[in-house]
């Protein structure tokens, strides 16, 4: 189950969104993302003062991960829950991610191409990150969405963290593989570059349900204004 983004308004630490696409079955996968979003939230925005933004970000999700962990191991029939998380913080001039799984962030910039932030952590993409296969044998793998990391499914995750600059009028995506597993890149180019982002974002689902809409679909689209 796909649970829709949130967006965290915080005073001194910019603003905090993420997009976690949960796992375990209908009600294990909601339960996980629910957890994880609401652990990430609390804990990014109650950390000690002072400590630097992706430091933060890292703990926010370790956090997350053993909350979900945890209750998988307590509760035999969320044996096995977890959920990907891709979270986006806002500061400034800069923008900070913190990302486990085959969610997405993308950046783009006028005069520039469509840029994948995070990278998958899933078979496929790892077999054509090694050359092992190529981009359209990936398209229509069978095993494409099988991850290798998730939040909650150890007692322990490897977190990526990136961080890179934003300008005025960047317009930044975070999605579910229900997405981006159906969409090409150059339809969420076309997308993202439209100021209404509300027009936008139905226009991504819509693209997606066209698809055959076979995963759940979650979009987050910002629009750096003034950076």
């Amino acid at each position: 189950l796909c649970v829709p983004e949130e967006s965290h308004m915080l005073h001194d630490r910019g603003r905090l969104f993420a997009v976690a696409d949960g796992m375990g079955g209908v009600s294990g996968g909601a339960l996980a993302s629910k957890l994880a979003l609401q652990t990430l939230a609390d804990v990014y925005c109650g950390g000690p003062d002072g400590q630097a933004i992706p430091a933060r970000l890292r703990d926010a999700l370790r956090e997350a991960n053993q909350r979900v962990f945890e209750e998988a191991e307590n509760r035999p029939e969320y044996y096995g829950m977890g959920t990907t998380v891709s979270a986006l913080a806002l500061h400034g001039s800069n923008a900070y991610v913190a990302h486990v799984g085959d969610s997405r962030v993308y950046l783009r910039r006028k005069g520039d191409p469509l840029y994948q932030v995070t990278h998958d952590h899933s078979l496929v993409a790892e077999q054509l990150r090694s050359g092992i296969i190529t981009e359209e044998e990936a398209r229509t793998h069978s095993l494409k969405n099988l991850i290798t990391r998730a939040v909650g499914t150890k007692e322990n995750v490897k977190i990526d963290l990136f961080t890179f600059p934003v300008k005025e009028r960047d317009t930044i995506l975070l999605c579910s593989d229900g997405l981006c597993g159906v969409v090409e890149d150059s339809v969420i180019r076309e997308a993202m570059d439209v100021e209404n982002l509300q027009g936008a974002s139905r226009m991504l689902v819509g693209k997606a349900i066209q698809g055959g809409g076979p995963d759940n679909i979650t979009v987050c689209l910002l629009y750096t204004s003034d950076a």
